[in-house]
């Protein structure tokens, strides 16, 4: 519903017409992930490249219809020139995602310290608001994302990047590196 802007649509339709995009979306979700943690084993900061250089990938699964390996080399190639504005703009959203939880945090102490409640049942609490806070952040999280992305693909242009066999070995590379990391987890 987001990608197509121009029209109006409800819910319902907006998951009909994204229903058959679900398995590349699992796909694309999970390249960026193992390739990404991949690069966090090696070291933070090659993770943090990587999730930024990926973080368009699963938009344009949907707004250009590029799966898999390709969406992430494209991914890529928007955030070129424009990762170090890409990841400042991420680490606000970031930001705002941590001050939500720090005021809960601290409150939730306040509650533990000043009142007779069980602190289980204040962490519990804590955790059930937690989740509330974060769903109801999603949406605008993937908003803020997916205007992103606009804005760079505005600037820059369709990119028509494809992927190297040695791009392709790398982040394959890097996926098998962090499965295996990882003991097999995914």
């Amino acid at each position: 519903s987001i990608v197509s802007t121009e029209e109006k649509k409800g819910i319902f339709s907006a998951y009909k017409k994204s229903f058959p995009f679900i398995l590349s979306y699992i796909w694309v979700s999970l390249l960026v992930a193992i390739v990404s943690l991949g690069g966090f084993y090696l070291f933070v900061i090659p993770g943090v490249i990587l999730s930024v250089w990926f973080i368009f990938s699963p938009i344009i699964l949907f707004s250009e219809n590029t799966k898999g390996l390709q969406a992430l080399a494209k991914s890529r190639e928007y955030a070129r020139g424009y990762w170090w504005a890409i990841f400042g703009r991420l680490l606000i959203l970031m930001l705002v995602s941590v001050a939500a939880e720090l005021i809960l945090g601290i409150i939730a102490g306040l509650i533990t310290t000043f009142s007779s409640v069980s602190p289980s049942i204040i962490e519990q609490a804590q955790n059930v608001i937690s989740s509330a806070i974060s769903f109801i952040l999603m949406p605008y999280f993937i908003i803020y994302i997916f205007t992103l992305y606009k804005n760079v693909r505005e600037v820059k242009g369709e990119v028509t990047e494809t992927m190297t066999s040695k791009q392709k070995m790398l982040y394959i590379g890097l996926g098998i590196f962090a499965i295996l990391a990882t003991g097999g987890a995914f």
